[in-house]
């Protein structure tokens, strides 16, 4: 959308680096949200070992200046700190992680309810803080609104206005065409996953340039699996990528906690 040019061009630069630091983190969410001219803020920080923020000391550092600077542009901002034990959801990648979205907002059988919640209780808190919802009752509206479908309406009023298609549904997102289903080779619980290794693969597979690679968790945090259950599946839009990606799988033993 070319909301804040000069950022893009610095993001494209570090993630070929592989790094961020915190303050150029920070920037890039203010600069857009300046450049939307938007007046009310919540920020979610996941805390995780392999997560970009690794400890609550560090989140609450990050969360003050994210106040410093939304307080200079009279933005109003809630900033939740909550720990994780891996990704929301079950996909990572553009595409993958869009047909989790409409999941959620189709009511799917098979939808990710940790992202369900979790877009519940974000949505909830920009309700209350807006004055839409009651304190304490703003989780109760965003889930009515979810289950009632107009949710998902408001996302087919983005789209339509965008000109994309106002008839697709969740299954009609195209996936990477090349595969790779990781078997379990023994039974076990997943305890954590681990987000660094999970992004070096889908460096590896092509995301986000390649919008239909990524990966998609099988067994989620919590899940159980024996022996011969897909534990996730990594796709790709290119065969040679996917390649990479398996080569690095076999060095990385820590991706199931």
């Amino acid at each position: 959308m070319k909301l804040a040019p000069a950022d893009d061009i610095i993001i494209h630069i570090t993630r070929a680096l592989g790094i961020e630091p915190y303050s150029k983190m920070i920037i890039s969410v203010m600069a857009k949200k300046v450049a939307m001219g938007i007046k009310h803020l919540v920020i979610d920080i996941p805390v995780a070992k392999g997560a970009k923020i690794k400890d609550i000391k560090t989140a609450k550092k990050i969360e003050k200046l994210f106040m410093f600077l939304a307080n200079k542009f009279n933005i109003k901002t809630k900033v939740i700190i909550s720990k994780s034990f891996g990704p929301i959801g079950r996909g990572v990648g553009p595409a993958i992680e869009m047909r989790d979205v409409m999941r959620v907002l189709q009511q799917k059988e098979d939808r990710p309810l940790d992202l369900e919640n979790k877009a519940v209780k974000l949505s909830g808190a920009i309700l209350e803080m807006t004055g839409v919802a009651r304190r304490g009752k703003g989780e109760e509206m965003a889930r009515i609104n979810l289950k009632n479908g107009l949710a998902f309406q408001k996302m087919i009023d983005i789209i339509r206005s965008q000109n994309g298609n106002e008839n697709i549904d969740s299954e009609d997102i195209q996936i990477g065409q090349y595969s790779y289903e990781y078997i379990a080779k023994e039974k076990g619980v997943v305890k954590s996953i681990n987000n660094a290794d999970i992004v070096e693969l889908c460096s590896l597979l092509g995301t986000p340039q390649l919008k239909g690679s990524g990966i998609y968790l099988n067994k989620n945090v919590s899940e159980k699996y024996v022996k011969g259950d897909v534990l996730f599946t990594m796709y790709s839009e290119s065969e040679q990528r996917l390649n990479l990606a398996k080569e690095a799988l076999e060095k990385l033993n820590t991706i199931y906690l």
